[in-house]
């Protein structure tokens, strides 16, 4: 289990940070793991949000279970002001390290989790031109300049969740969507007809829920 300590409170915890602004939580949870202790991670089950007093306001954290993408070595990691420390605990130490209790709950629940899963990532299209203004095949009808926006946000998302596969409807404004990732990544896509509505109109035997992409992760944690 990867813990750091921060001076400024004498408190050994997990890696957190705070949103930069337009950030996904996702992404977040991505970047200030690896801005705290050096490592790569990828993350897998979700776990349930802390919320507790800080001052005046309510802080609110949300976790995942992480697992390291290459070199989890911590030894070169450059300590500061803010975390002094960083150390690969054994599991049936890291409860008594841990400042917090709530932090001892986060880390029960992370171990009841097991050590495979399989993440499943249900995306929409991002915002397309107006159906009724759209007078061409519907499968054609292409992205907004706000929907282009989206599609290049949900990038860095899927990335955090280490997606490998796509499966995307075949029409214009879903292949659109995915396609800033995949291009990134390089991830293998199949368009396949009947998973929107209007291929299923034209497709009647196909079966299959709503409109948008599907997204898969090979091995998650």
């Amino acid at each position: 289990m990867l813990l750091v300590h921060r001076p400024a409170y004498d408190d050994w915890s997990f890696p957190k940070g705070k949103l930069d602004r337009g950030e996904a939580s996702p992404v977040a949870a991505i970047r200030e793991v690896e801005e705290e202790t050096g490592v790569r991670v990828r993350l897998g089950v979700p776990l349930t949000t802390q919320s507790y007093p800080n001052g005046a306001r309510t802080k609110t954290v949300d976790y995942w279970v992480g697992r390291v993408i290459g070199d989890p070595d911590v030894s070169r990691y450059l300590v500061n002001s803010e975390i002094d420390e960083v150390e690969w605990v054994d599991v049936d130490k890291a409860e008594k390290r841990l400042s917090y209790r709530r932090d001892r709950s986060t880390l029960g629940e992370a171990l009841a989790t097991g050590k495979k899963t399989r993440a499943l990532v249900v995306l929409r299209h991002g915002l397309a031109r107006s159906r009724k203004a759209w007078r061409k095949d519907d499968r054609k009808r292409p992205l907004l300049v706000a929907g282009a926006a989206q599609a290049r946000a949900a990038a860095p998302v899927l990335e955090a969740f280490g997606v490998t596969r796509i499966v995307t409807s075949s029409s214009v404004r879903c292949v659109a969507t995915v396609a800033p990732y995949a291009e990134h990544a390089r991830a293998p896509t199949t368009a396949t007809h009947g998973a929107s509505n209007s291929e299923r109109s034209a497709a009647p035997r196909m079966n299959s829920p709503g409109g948008g992409s599907w997204i898969r992760r090979n091995r998650a944690g």
